[in-house]
């Protein structure tokens, strides 16, 4: 009985730290990405103005978790966005109201996926996984930068963003294409 006891709490204490571990991992890890929900960065954005860059993703989307992977644990890349940009990590299925700019947008169910409206509206209707979004600090839309990006393909965006190249020359242009 007492081999099942221990046997159960070495389990359950595996368990609990392997969650512990991962939402920490997920969210704002100790020397990473300082991730924002929408709330947060609206708070701040009435402190100091910044751009902000948020990673739209989904749970089910093996581009963006290998985005997390190699990409967002980039140390130039963790401490170009924290010095930056606010940043948003946002589930596009993000089930609960989300207020913003005094709206209040909602899970909308389709078939056997759904999204919130709005990652539904700051994508165009465009919802493709990973994106890239950047807003300027009224939070109106910079660039929708769809698909996978590596450490040096994202701080190419950054850059044309946090410069303000945006302002006088086309994506396209500034970046080659």
């Amino acid at each position: 009985m007492k081999q099942l006891f221990f046997i159960s709490a070495f389990v359950l204490s595996f368990v609990f730290m392997s969650g512990t571990a991962a939402q920490a991992q997920q969210h704002n890890t100790e020397g990473g990405i300082r991730w924002m929900n929408w709330e947060q960065v609206q708070k701040a954005l009435k402190k100091e103005k910044k751009p902000v860059i948020s990673d739209v993703y989904t749970t089910w989307c093996y581009w963006c978790k290998v985005m997390d992977k190699k990409t967002f644990t980039d140390q130039s890349i963790i401490d170009y966005i924290n010095n930056n940009f606010y940043a948003v990590k946002f589930d596009a299925e993000h089930k609960e109201p989300i207020l913003f700019k005094g709206n209040k947008y909602t899970y909308y169910g389709s078939g056997r996926r759904g999204a919130n409206r709005l990652a539904i509206e700051l994508l165009q209707n465009q919802l493709s996984f990973p994106t890239i979004l950047y807003l300027d600090p009224d939070l109106n839309t910079i660039l929708i930068s769809p698909g996978y990006k590596t450490p040096k393909m994202l701080k190419k965006e950054m850059k044309f963003v946090k410069t303000g190249a945006y302002k006088t020359t086309p994506w396209n242009k500034y970046s080659g294409e």
